[in-house]
């Protein structure tokens, strides 16, 4: 996917919206169809596990847009091949684990 607008919609949403609507309503959407709901219903799980990974999908790149708003992914701007937009995610995520790791080694410097 390369437009932001695709991401909000399979949440539910309509751009704009707080983070913490984005939150309820991936929370909702991880109740409603996470895969141990179906345990006897091998197809209804198997079913549940694509959709939970499209869900975790646009709520990363939603949840990373509310932060990086100026962005050019975030603006609905990416490329057709939709590599821009697997290449910022895993950025994000890259940034995410380094920032973590920085702020536990400076606590527990403290102590």
């Amino acid at each position: 996917m390369n437009n932001i607008g695709q991401y909000y919609e399979i949440l539910g949403l309509k751009p704009g919206v707080s983070l913490a609507k984005i939150k309820q309503a991936y929370r909702s959407l991880v109740m409603a169809w996470h895969p141990d709901r179906f345990p006897h219903h091998p197809q209804l799980q198997q079913q549940a596990q694509e959709k939970i990974k499209i869900i975790n999908e646009a709520y990363a790149i939603v949840k990373s847009c509310q932060t990086l708003a100026d962005h050019q992914h975030c603006l609905g701007q990416g490329n057709a091949g939709g590599s821009l937009d697997r290449e910022i995610y895993y950025k994000i995520i890259i940034f995410s684990w380094t920032l973590s790791w920085f702020i536990l080694v400076v606590l527990s410097s403290y102590q």
